[in-house]
């Protein structure tokens, strides 16, 4: 299957049907679209400004009447509409389906890269009969569509020999703080009105968030069985012994699920956080020194601290008349862009040859479109970075998985000072 045949495929579909385009990221969605439709009235719908004024470029040429907006408008859309183009419609919610539904559109058109099982929930309530037309990365890849990318795995090492980190057990400000040793810390567990700070080495650190992600979660995890019992009525003898487990419980469960959210949340920046002292290596490992490069960082300050005038976030706050780094990045002012949560849908980035995602998400919609934004380079390269033994490397294989192995290799690198 090539592009040309792809497209070729989107203008015999049926002009009165609803079409779903699962398609990997830069492989065509947009054009394939258009290729749907037949001249009626088009919503076009999508998450972000640029995208909305990049379907205004695209369809420049359409003989009919459009409008591009953002799901954000959707309150304040007319109800005139044939087709409604849903862009990025994994990233629909709940308000916006009933907004979409209020439209009355008599088709649909559903873009995704990365479908999930609540954006098809939406698309059969929507549309109940929609032709389905489906291109993974790596089928585009084996296709030709995609070019062949080079994935490479880099394993780095939590420290074990300096006790520079600090753990804080217990979060009642007006409580004095105790300072103990690794190990030492196990006789105060217990202590009453005082708020603990561990000092740990970073492997310690590592193991001390994961305890108390392992003892929140269990908490939540008996809050949802419970609620299943409840659901279900069935009140035998393991839901009255559930029943006395979580009465004994301080917190309420949408408390317990906040606090698990903030603890991953911290084990997460953690780990982002200390990759910072190998940026410098890790650029001059990989001799990007001459060619066009995204990072993809967890935060603003990591971000600042790589290169403070190419970082593209959403506080970014640009001079009337100056560029942002995006347009300088492809108008080839500078060829390093740092991103902190922009740039994964939908964006035109020029001539990017390697990039870099210093902190592989959880989530495989994102993680995907991460990688996929130098996939229209001849020969893209893709480094993860991830630290051995951690939650880093159990997101970094679940990803790579998706690939054929002959892409991928897996290189480990010593600790640096």
């Amino acid at each position: 299957m090539t592009r040309d045949e792809l497209q070729a495929q989107c203008l015999e579909y049926p002009k009165d049907a609803s079409i779903a385009l699962n398609w990997s990221p830069r492989v065509g969605k947009t054009r394939g679209a258009i290729n749907c439709l037949n001249g009626e009235n088009v919503l076009i719908v999508s998450n972000s400004e640029l995208i909305r004024d990049d379907w205004k470029i695209s369809m420049k040429d359409y003989k009919g009447y459009f409008t591009s907006i953002c799901y954000q408008s959707l309150k304040n859309a007319q109800t005139i509409w044939h087709t409604i183009i849903l862009d990025e419609f994994d990233l629909c919610t709940d308000n916006y389906y009933e907004l979409i539904k209020e439209l009355g559109a008599k088709r649909y058109i559903f873009l995704t890269g990365t479908p999930t099982f609540r954006s098809n929930q939406f698309m059969a309530k929507l549309a109940p009969k929609v032709i389905k037309s489906t291109v993974t990365m790596d089928q585009a890849i084996a296709w030709g569509i995609l070019p062949v990318p080079k994935i490479t795995c880099l394993g780095l090492t939590l420290r074990t020999d300096k006790q520079e980190c600090l753990f804080q057990i217990g979060k009642n400000q007006k409580n004095p703080v105790k300072y103990a040793k690794y190990g030492e810390h196990f006789q105060h567990l217990k202590t009453k009105g005082i708020r603990l700070h561990v000092q740990c080495t970073e492997v310690e650190w590592y193991g001390l968030i994961n305890a108390e992600i392992d003892y929140w979660n269990t908490i939540v995890q008996n809050y949802r069985k419970l609620d299943n019992f409840e659901q279900l009525n069935d009140k035998g003898e393991e839901y009255k012994e559930l029943k006395k487990i979580v009465s004994n419980y301080r917190v309420p469960k949408e408390m317990a699920l906040n606090v698990l959210k903030q603890s991953g949340l911290k084990r997460k920046n953690f780990l982002a956080d200390k990759k910072n002292r190998y940026i410098e290596r890790l650029f001059k490992f990989f001799k990007v020194e001459n060619e066009r490069v995204i990072v993809f960082a967890n935060s603003i300050p990591q971000a600042e601290f790589i290169n403070e005038d190419c970082v593209m976030h959403s506080k970014l706050k640009v001079k009337k008349g100056e560029k942002n780094p995006l347009d300088k990045f492809n108008y080839k002012i500078i060829n390093t862009l740092v991103s902190v949560g922009q740039l994964e849908r939908g964006v035109a980035v020029r001539e990017v040859h390697t990039s870099f995602i210093l902190q592989i998400p959880g989530s495989d919609a994102s993680a995907m479109q991460k990688a996929s934004r130098n996939l229209l380079d001849d020969t893209p390269r893709l480094v993860l970075v991830y630290f051995r033994g951690t939650k880093d490397e159990d997101n970094v294989k679940k990803f790579v998985n998706k690939f054929n192995p002959d892409y991928i290799e897996w290189v480990n690198v010593a600790n640096t000072k």
